[in-house]
């Protein structure tokens, strides 16, 4: 949708968001346990 809207090629899209998410911090940490919460059923 992105690239229809400014008018620019699907491949042109991927490759900005690969770039920017290089600069990204690496802020993931696989040996801390993420915090699940429970939804009971309405």
């Amino acid at each position: 949708m992105f690239a229809r809207v400014k008018e620019g090629h699907h491949t042109s899209v991927m490759a900005w968001v690969q770039t920017v998410a290089k600069l990204l911090p690496n802020i993931y940490d696989p040996e801390q346990t993420a915090a699940v919460g429970q939804c009971d059923e309405l």
